[in-house]
């Protein structure tokens, strides 16, 4: 048997523009959709941490949600804010549960096309 290794490049500094300190005026859409997803499917893709809650149907409420955000730092010259405007778009995709006791939601699948935002 053969091993592969990979190895990663150093993060830092991270190759994209910095983001702009906070605060943010954020805008945009989202769209979400409630469903469930059968549990054993849901067992075997996360960790073992994690206790999905069992809905009404028998599986794991499962959230997926789709957003378009614009987004702008507040307390930045016009230059800056010019340059660290954008939008991005993000879905996620979450199952209902808790971990170590601690109920909410665990994100397992997240996407987005914005490449500052990923870092």
């Amino acid at each position: 048997m053969t091993i592969q290794q990979r190895s990663f490049s150093d993060p830092w500094p991270a190759p994209t523009v910095t983001w702009g300190k906070p605060p943010w005026v954020m805008s945009g859409t989202s769209l979400t959709a409630w469903y469930e997803i059968d549990i054993d499917f849901v067992r075997d893709l996360i960790s073992r941490s994690f206790e999905p809650v069992v809905g009404p149907n028998g599986g794991v409420p499962t959230r997926s949600r789709y957003y378009i955000i614009d987004y702008t730092p507040r307390d930045v010259s016009d230059e800056m804010r010019q340059q660290l405007s954008g939008r991005f778009i993000e879905t996620v995709i979450a199952f209902k549960g808790s971990i170590a006791g601690v109920p909410g939601e665990y994100s397992a699948f997240m996407w987005t096309d914005d490449e500052p935002y990923r870092c």
